[in-house]
């Protein structure tokens, strides 16, 4: 709330008691500052004052954006807000922006249907479907071995009426539900979860007929006594398996087995009970189950290392791929392929690593190594994502020129090293490179250049000195680097294939300690190189105003910290067999993660593929602001009080409500009840009344006998089989699962049709064939629903006629079969789809919406954290091992977070429209830059680890007038994020007027360079011995730039090292990083602009 005029601001003293109890600098000296003509509107930076590097980079980007867009600031009145909880905001006037509005989905030409194009297409498939299935030909083949073996046990007619009679179809139905392409802990873990569910399913069926038969009245009425059973225990559950995935075996068995019991047959007297249907069923359907069990431990046997050790493997090839295109002579200036190999290298670290890791600690396996041992080598690959991901990639460290003139260095290095028979050391470097003394380039530097030539010309002769200076170790340094990740890789790969051959791992390790040292030498060679260099005149307050030449610093300083982590990568790469013995692993996560989670084996085997990876992600990003926000992370140690309550940091409703009620069962009693009204319940009781409906034949006297008969109940069977919660196809999707039903019963009528009618031949060979085509489809291309479709439908025409007497099929008698059954297996699979498409359905558009909301709050808490915590932190406080530790875990959460989003929006694409004007590609560019500003904050954090922003003020009253304009500057970016979120939370149109991050941050730059200024008209320029080491540095600076005559008669000679000889590593780098930091949140600011502009594409601006 403000003041509107100034009598009312000096009595907001005595009305509120905030932070800012005394007026503001601006306040205080406002009548000298309106002497000088000082207007922060029309106030432009001036390039040629004393003033700090990082301010003047900054704010010179800052006004090139504000002179571009020409924006117009709205008039504050000069009113200041004094108030604890409140900040002045700058608001500029809209612009009026039309966004031509795009169609949704793509346009085919009739180019793309050409004869040569199909036959394209066809040809490209195939060569994809050979080099796919040579790749996984063991799990294609274990696939087909375990069906084609139940199908053949169920033709021979001994075993087959030994394992279920007519209904010995369930055998091979239930290896495709369990089929044996997995490791053998997920096998051994579905084996017992589907035989308990089994065992429940029979134990309440059996009830249940004893129940309904006990008395005359019951035995009369006995569909209405199997009906309420079999809702109580589908409702059961189905709500289970939903809300505990990693139930779903238990509850698919249970389930199975109550529809069959509670359909297939009705009676109305205890006589008439057929108990064999029990162990017909049962007896082949556990043989499946353990005919799985058995394929999957004996034929090719996988227990989990060679996934965990192949994604390692992929992982630091993908920083070495990255570093390769840094130093490729031939694409070192193709950003955009740079930029794509930094991307994958990200999404190896942080995303594919990371769930591969969960997924092998959320299961059983038989693993070779120690999970202690394992968690470190993946820890330490986190780690070094980081520096990586934040490296300039448009650096002008190299070109064609230098690189060609490095490698040429190399190679008759190698060549003199061979003529002389010494050592071979390609990485040497010849002594004459390592002094770090300056060589003068020829043509660009002359003593008669003046200082105020042109801007390009002073550029282009900064960038020759720092590519004379660190070119050449750089180089030696990432290629070092690409060396040492290669033998990893092969180590690796022999824990992978020849864990056994001790030699070869103890001669791999060897060649690692070697190269280990090699890559300690050439760190110490950038470090020397720098320190040499900042001790010499070269180093001045402008070389670091331009931005190329910060990018070279931080390209230089991010490669030397890479490659002090990957020196910790290799050490646990080489202790990672320690104590290496076949171990039995049970799962490692949370009870609550792991009934929460199913493995991405099995998920994809339900048709869910990645649709459950978003929840979970945004649970982890929940969980882990929740444990930053309620931890104490500083270093300062305060006595607490005995009178003083115990405060709590809520991050949201939830933590909120949890912490702050007194009565805690008031809380649990909410989320109970949230509970049984959740989607789950919802979901459960739309499929209790599509199961009822289709069951309801089989329990009225007058339709029960053909519903029997033809066995109807597959209907709802094969829907209770096929459903699923989460995604909702098109009706191509429909489509596509009906032709595959349609197809399987084709293929199963025509096996029985063939010329000897119900063959075993025919059919174990009809069998064979459509066996490959589903298991390449189903393990290869994911498309589990089809293929399962295809099978069950395959398996129950064939083998139904089958199982009745041989002597009396005919074609008759095989078709009536054939068509009744089939048409019940439609009806199934229609419903099966359809009802994702009815009320309280899951929409992944109403999900993105939901996910952009929560992901714009965790940027807004991320950037307010990284404020906290690393830029304006108290003096002596700097970031602890367990901040650092939340900020990598937050980052590498919220990565993950991003690219599940963009699966939600992948997702969006395949769900039908009916009503809604959804357009993808306006999503698709709000999480680019959700994505690009997330990165910026990455940056930040980096470099804010290592300065202190109150050291660079003048004195202390800079520092408390900047206080209101830097919370300010602040304040704007988290409330534009809270709006925006709550926004597309609440379905509101954006308003037009938002506070302006750019202007406020500008204003803040204005104000520092103002008063650096003044200061330095007033007061010379001194070395205050009680000032930090930084400050000392930037004096000496400002000193240096200000004497144009020492400028312009100076050799280059080195300066006096009196007073930098103590600095230390990182006090040598905070130039660099506060530079680094303030060109992070401008460009926070100027990304915040774009950010809006896609909220407002997308939901629109409020018009008054």
């Amino acid at each position: 709330m403000r003041r509107e005029d100034s009598g009312q601001l000096h009595n907001s003293q005595r009305d509120f008691n905030g932070s800012y109890k005394k007026l503001s600098y601006l306040a205080q000296h406002q009548n000298d500052i309106n002497s000088r003509a000082f207007s922060r509107r029309n106030q432009t930076s001036n390039l040629d004052s004393p003033q700090k590097s990082n301010i003047s980079l900054s704010e010179l980007k800052l006004n090139e954006m504000i002179a571009d867009e020409t924006w117009d600031e709205l008039d504050d009145f000069h009113i200041e807000e004094l108030r604890d909880g409140f900040f002045d905001a700058t608001y500029t006037r809209p612009k009026r922006n039309i966004v031509p509005e795009e169609s949704f989905g793509k346009k085919y030409s009739n180019e793309s249907l050409t004869i040569h194009n199909i036959l394209s297409n066809i040809l490209n498939l195939l060569k994809d479907i050979k080099n796919k299935s040579i790749r996984d030909w063991k799990r294609l083949l274990k696939f087909f071995l375990a069906y084609f073996i139940a199908m053949i046990i169920c033709v021979i007619h001994p075993s087959g009426k030994c394992i279920g009679h007519k209904y010995r179809y369930f055998l091979p139905i239930s290896v495709v539900l369990h089929h044996p392409a997995r490791n053998i802990g997920v096998q051994l873990e579905m084996t017992v979860e589907s035989c308990i569910g089994l065992t429940f399913g029979l134990g309440w069926s059996s009830l249940a007929w004893y129940i309904s038969t006990a008395t005359g009245p019951t035995a009369s009425h006995q569909g209405g006594i199997l009906f309420q059973s079999l809702v109580m225990a589908l409702w059961f559950s189905i709500w289970l398996k939903a809300y505990y995935n990693r139930l779903f075996y238990f509850c698919q068995s249970f389930g199975i087995t109550i529809l069959f019991t509670h359909t297939v047959d009705l009676v109305f007297h205890p006589s008439d009970l057929k108990w064999m249907l029990f162990r017909d069923f049962s007896l082949s359907y556990v043989f499946g189950i353990v005919l799985s069990l058995l394929i999957c431990a004996v034929i090719f046997p996988t227990n989990g290392n060679a996934k965990m050790i192949q994604t390692l493997d992929d992982t630091v090839n993908s920083i070495k791929v990255f570093l390769m295109t840094l130093v490729d002579k031939e694409n070192y200036n193709n950003i955009e392929n740079i930029s794509k190999a930094q991307k994958d290298m990200t999404n190896h670290l942080n995303v594919k690593l990371s769930l591969v890791y969960r997924d092998f600690l959320n299961q059983f396996t038989i693993f070779n190594f120690k999970s202690s041992n394992l968690k470190k080598l993946r820890d330490s690959l986190t780690i070094i994502s980081s520096p990586l991901r934040v490296t300039p990639i448009q650096q002008k460290l190299f070109d064609n020129q230098v690189l060609d003139k490095l490698y040429s260095e190399i190679d008759d290095r190698k060549r003199n090293i061979e003529k002389t028979g010494d050592t071979l050391d390609t990485d040497a470097i010849p002594s004459e490179y390592n002094t770090g003394t300056y060589t003068p380039v020829t043509g660009v530097h002359s003593p008669n250049m003046r200082y105020n030539d042109s801007l390009h010309q002073m550029e282009n002769f900064y960038l020759n000195i720092l590519k004379k200076k660190f070119s050449r170790n750089t180089l030696h340094l990432i290629l070092e680097m690409i060396v040492v990740i290669d033998k990893i890789s092969i180590l690796l790969q022999l824990y992978k294939s020849q864990r056994h051959n001790k030699d070869k791992i103890n001669a791999s390790k060897e060649s690692l300690h070697k190269y280990k040292l090699k890559l300690q030498r050439m760190i110490y060679n950038v470090d020397t190189s720098y320190n040499n260099f900042i001790k010499s005149n070269l180093f001045s307050e402008e070389i670091i105003k331009e931005f190329d030449c910060v990018d070279i610093f931080l390209f230089i300083r991010y490669s030397r910290s890479s490659a002090k982590h990957l020196i910790e990568v290799l050490n646990q790469t080489i202790n990672l067999d320690e104590d290496s013995r076949m171990r039995i692993s049970s799962p490692k996560l949370s009870a609550f993660r792991t009934l929460h989670r199913l493995p991405d084996q099995c998920l994809m085997d339900q048709g869910l593929g990645k649709s459950l990876v978003y929840f979970e992600t945004k649970k982890d990003v929940d969980e882990i602001f929740e444990r930053s926000y309620n931890s104490y992370t500083s270093r300062h140690v305060y006595n607490k009080k005995d009178n003083t309550f115990p405060s709590t940091r809520a991050i949201d409703h939830t933590d909120f409500n949890f912490h702050t009620t007194q009565n805690s069962a008031r809380f649990k009693l909410w989320k109970f009840s949230k509970l049984l009204s959740g989607r789950e319940m919802k979901w459960t009781l739309k499929c209790l009344f599509c199961i009822i409906f289709l069951c309801l034949p089989t329990w009225l006297p007058e339709s029960y006998r053909w519903y029997q008969e033809y066995q109807c109940w597959w209907a709802p069977l094969i829907f209770f089989i096929l459903n699923h919660n989460k995604p909702a196809g098109k009706l191509l999707y429909l489509g596509n699962r009906l032709l595959c039903g349609i197809i399987g019963m084709f293929w199963g009528w025509a096996a029985c049709q063939a010329r000897h009618f119900g063959s075993p031949y025919v059919i174990c060979t009809f069998a064979g064939l459509i066996c490959v085509p589903s298991a390449i489809n189903q393990l290869l291309y994911k498309n589990s629903k089809t293929s399962n479709t295809t099978m069950i439908c395959f398996t129950i025409i064939s083998l139904e006629a089958f199982s009745k007497d041989p002597y009396t099929l005919r074609t008759s008698i095989i078709w009536k079969n054939c068509w009744t059954t089939s048409l019940s297996l439609i009806i199934g699979i229609i419903v099966s789809v359809a009802i994702n498409w009815i009320f309280w359905s899951y929409r992944s558009r109403s999900e993105l919406r939901l996910a952009m909301s929560y992901l714009l709050s965790h940027l807004s808490q991320s950037y307010q954290s990284i404020a906290e915590r690393y830029l304006y932190r108290d003096l002596n406080d700097d970031p602890t091992e367990l901040s650092i530790m939340f900020s990598h875990i937050r980052e590498v959460r919220l990565t993950r977070n991003i690219e599940a989003i963009r699966q939600v929006l992948d997702r969006t694409r395949r769900e039908p429209i009916f009503v809604s004007n959804f357009n993808g590609k306006k999503y698709e560019r709000l999480i680019d830059a959700c994505q690009n500003v997330f990165e910026r904050m990455i940056e930040a954090r980096v470099s804010g680890t290592y300065f202190e922003i109150w050291n660079q003020d003048l004195n202390s009253d800079v520092t408390r007038a900047l206080l209101s304009l830097r919370r300010d500057s602040t304040s704007s970016v988290i409330y534009v994020f809270y709006i925006l979120s709550n926004c597309f939370r609440s379905k509101n149109r954006i308003p037009r007027y938002l506070p302006s991050p750019i202007s406020a941050r500008r204003r803040l730059f204005d104000f520092m360079s103002q008063f650096s200024k003044s200061i330095a008209v007033t007061s010379p320029t001194k070395i205050d011995p009680e000032d930090n080491l930084e400050k000392q540095l930037f004096k000496r600076l400002g000193k240096y730039q200000n004497n144009e005559d020492q400028l312009l008669n100076d050799n280059c000679e080195v300066s006096s090292t009196e007073d930098s000889a103590d600095l230390d590593e990182e006090a040598r780098w905070k130039d660099i990083y506060g530079v680094a930091f303030a060109r992070s949140f401008t460009t926070v600011c100027e990304s915040m602009e774009v950010l809006t502009q896609c909220c407002k594409d997308i939901l629109g601006e409020e018009f008054y």
